[in-house]
This record gives structure tokens, C-alpha cells and sequence, in this order.
């Protein structure tokens, strides 16, 4: 099951991805990697959305087949914030790694108002209570819930945990809660309000220990085989990459340049694994177009009200040399997957002259490129260009692009684009350290 229809980031709007190169890397990410979107690197964060989801299974519901009851889930996301940042920063030093909370300077500015958590806290969404400015989008029912139904952990359509998400909260975690029962139904259905660092303290001090950096023995073997290797999600090729990125001994290795992920590669085809060998060798060709067209466009939104050919003058003088996408992001890499993105040659050819420009150094005609392209996309979204040439000078109508122009050897190695890469580096050694086996 692959989860490029469900990615959150892959549905993109006139305010985002301002050239389309979206579609076309999360499409190659999704060749190698199942089951992970850009904000799901948190692996503590799945441990709360499992828990927020039993919480209210169990302990919310005053029967098992009730409805849902949404806000109780929203609550209990914000009883788990609370919770780690108060059990690290407010009480006993506790390490949850609360910087990864969501809503963390909220939860912050609430338990200082409340006197370090001793005075209670209310829950929900009004303004007094909220934590996120749209906790359903941006906390982690919006942002993991779709990697933990493609995991096999959660069914998103009826809200259950299944398989061993339902295991890990039959033998983990409601163990750890059971006793807390009392306390924690009132808070969830929102007819108490939260005090950490009083009458509460020790229902705080569970739900933070649940969220140490050490998984238990329990989660050990959930984590690395659902979320990790993405046994319940496909491609059968991450399980491959994320096994011999391990045995490498690489996952303490950075994977943010072009160089980081070619020498990945390079090691996982010296072991013989050569289909994640080729995929990541994709996602550095892809890269080396998609990288600096984001770049360049990006510089280009800071241009607004000058004149073009001053414009092109600067980016001549900055990337003196042409960038080398020659030998890399070829036609036969793009094409498929251009193709399937956006089901037009006109995608492909747009995205080929633009290659075909910066690779020449033709700065004039690379400007122009990138204008058209983000015309072009912006029109089939249903809006307006971002930048347009109005006489012979640069109009920039959304943006405020600050961003300079990077040096044309960092050029050449910067990775702009996710391809999901980072999220699950991130995981894999979240898990490692938690497991004890880095």
C-alpha cells in the first residue's frame, strides 16, 4: 500500500510548491519509502497518537461502540503535551524529548500561567484552552494518521487501533493508565481541567514516562517492523533499504547533501542490494534539476521591481558556472514520472526547457523557464502566476523570497527536497537510541 494518495503535503494548494516539483519527487520518494510523509519523523509522536486513540477508546467512552468523541481526542493529545513538558521542564527532569510536542510554546506559556503546572489547566479548543492554531490539521491525528493506517497500527474510517497498534495498547499502555481511569475520564470528556503539577501529578508522570526516549520491549519489534521496514505498507524495497542502511552503520550519518545519499548508494550497492541502490541514485539525478530550479525561483521572489536583464546579470555573476544536471536528470528518469504526475506533456516539456537552460547557463532563458512553469502550474491550480515580467521588469505578486543564491559547489549538493529520506532517518535512529542497539 503506498500512501501518496493520503500525504497531506502531496495535496497542494495555490500557496504551496509554487513550480509542481511536489507531485514528481514525492512520486520517486514513494518508490523507495511506504509509509512516512514529511512531519512524521517524531517517533514518540506515533507512541502519542496511539495513545490518544485508546485513551479514548477506553477510557473516554462511557460505551465501546459509542461514537468517537473527537474533542475527547484532542484532549487527550493536549493531557500528553502537558504531560512531557512539564514532566522535563517543570518537574523532575524527566527526558521526553517535549521539543517535539506540538504546540510546545502553548503548553510552555500555559504551565507558567498556572504556576508551573500546580494551578489547573483547561482543555479543548476555544482560545483559552487551544494549544494549536487548527490542532485537527496540525497535530497528530492530521499529521500521523495516515502513516499509522498505512503501517497497519490504525483504521482511520472507525478511529480503532488494529493489529499490534491494538496490542501495544491492550499490553503497554492501558496497563500503565488502568489505574489512572478515575482521573482521567473527567479530564478527557472535558469536565475537569488539568493540573500536571498538582492533584494530577501522577497521571502526568505515567503519560510522560510513555513517552521516554526508551521504548520498551514491547515496542521494540512494533516500531521497527511497522513503522521502520513498512512490512504493512510496501514498497518491499524500504524493508531492504532501512536493514542495510543499518547494518552499514551509516544511520548515524547525515543524509542532507546530494554526496550523503550518492555515497548511501554506493555502500548499498557494494553490499548487493542493488533495487534501493538504483532508487536512491534516482533521487540524487532528480535532484540535481529539481534542487536548483526551487532555488533559483526562490531567489526570484526577493526580485521584485527589478529590471530583467539586471536580474540576469546577478545570476550570471553568482552561478558563473551552468548547473550539472547533464547525465543526471535525463529524459528517461523524468518523463514517467512527470507524466503520471500531471497525465500532459505539457508538464515534461515545460520542466525540460528549464533544464535544459540551467545546464546550459543560459540564465535569461532559465528565468523565463521557471516563470512559465510556475504560470503554468498556478493556472491549472485555478490562480494566478507568482512572478511575472511586466515590461522589463520582475513583478513578484505572492512571496517575499529572501532566500540568496547559494555558491554554485553548494548548489550542486544541496538537497532541497525531502523524498521522504529525512523522516525516516529520523526514525531509524529515534529507534535505535530507544532500543539501546546505536
Amino acid at each position: 500500500m503506498f500512501l501518496t494518495a493520503l500525504a497531506p503535503e502531496a495535496r497542494v494548494k495555490g500557496s504551496r510548491d509554487p513550480l509542481g516539483l511536489l507531485p514528481i519527487w514525492s512520486r520517486l520518494g514513494r518508490r523507495l519509502i511506504g509509509n512516512v510523509t514529511t512531519v512524521s519523523g517524531d517517533l514518540r509522536g506515533w507512541t502519542s497518537l496511539l495513545v490518544s486513540v485508546g485513551l479514548v477508546r477506553d477510557f473516554a467512552l462511557a460505551e465501546p461502540e459509542d461514537a468517537f468523541d473527537r474533542m475527547a481526542f484532542f484532549r487527550a493529545e493536549q493531557l500528553i503535551g502537558y504531560a512531557r513538558v512539564w514532566a522535563e521542564e517543570f518537574g523532575p527532569g524527566l527526558p521526553t524529548r517535549c521539543h517535539e510536542t506540538r504546540g510546545v510554546s502553548r503548553v510552555r506559556m500555559r504551565l507558567r500561567e498556572a504556576r508551573d503546572g500546580k494551578d489547573a489547566i483547561p482543555l479543548g479548543l476555544d482560545s483559552a484552552a487551544r494549544i494549536l492554531g487548527n490542532q485537527a490539521a496540525a497535530g497528530v491525528w492530521g499529521q500521523l494518521s495516515a502513516c499509522a493506517e498505512a503501517s497497519g497500527l490504525l483504521d482511520r474510517r472507525s478511529k480503532q487501533l488494529v493489529g499490534p497498534g491494538a496490542s501495544l495498547w491492550s499490553d503497554l499502555f492501558s496497563t500503565a493508565l488502568v489505574d489512572h481511569r478515575r482521573s482521567l475520564a473527567p479530564l478527557l470528556r472535558g469536565e475537569r481541567a488539568f493540573a500536571p503539577g498538582g492533584r494530577h501529578q501522577d497521571v502526568a508522570m505515567t503519560l510522560a514516562e510513555l513517552h521516554r526516549p526508551e521504548l520498551s520491549p514491547l515496542e521494540v519489534d512494533v516500531y521497527r517492523d511497522a513503522i521502520l521496514l513498512g512490512t504493512n505498507s510496501g514498497p518491499p524495497v524500504q524493508s531492504s533499504l532501512v536493514r542495510q542502511w543499518r547494518a552499514l552503520g551509516l544511520v548515524q550519518h547525515p543524509v542532507g547533501r546530494l554526496p550523503d545519499v550518492a555515497l548511501l548508494a554506493a555502500e548499498l550497492r557494494r553490499t548487493g542490494a542493488g533495487e534501493p541502490a538504483d532508487l536512491l541514485e534516482d533521487v540524487v539525478a532528480a535532484e540535481h534539476l529539481l534542487g536548483p530550479a526551487e532555488l533559483l525561483f526562490g531567489w526570484l521572489l526577493g526580485q521584485h521591481g527589478e529590471p530583467l536583464s539586471a536580474v540576469v546579470e546577478d545570476l550570471s555573476r553568482q552561478w558563473p558556472a551552468p548547473v550539472e544536471v547533464a547525465g543526471h536528470a535525463t529524459d528517461t528518469l523524468l518523463r514517467p514520472v512527470v507524466l503520471e504526475a500531471y497525465r500532459t506533456a505539457t508538464a515534461f516539456d515545460l520542466i525540460v526547457a528549464l533544464r535544459d537552460a540551467l545546464e546550459t547557463g543560459a540564465w535569461r532563458e532559465a528565468v523565463r523557464s521557471a516563470l512559465q512553469l510556475n504560470g503554468w502550474i498556478m493556472r491549472r491550480r485555478g490562480g494566478a502566476p507568482w512572478v511575472t515580467i511586466d515590461g522589463d521588469r520582475i513583478e513578484v505578486r505572492l512571496g517575499d523570497g529572501s532566500d540568496g543564491l547559494p555558491a554554485p559547489d553548494r548548489r550542486d549538493e544541496v538537497r532541497v527536497h525531502s523524498y521522504y529520506l529525512d523522516p525516516l532517518h529520523r526514525l531509524i535512529r529515534a529507534w535505535e537510541e530507544g532500543s539501546g542497539v546505536a
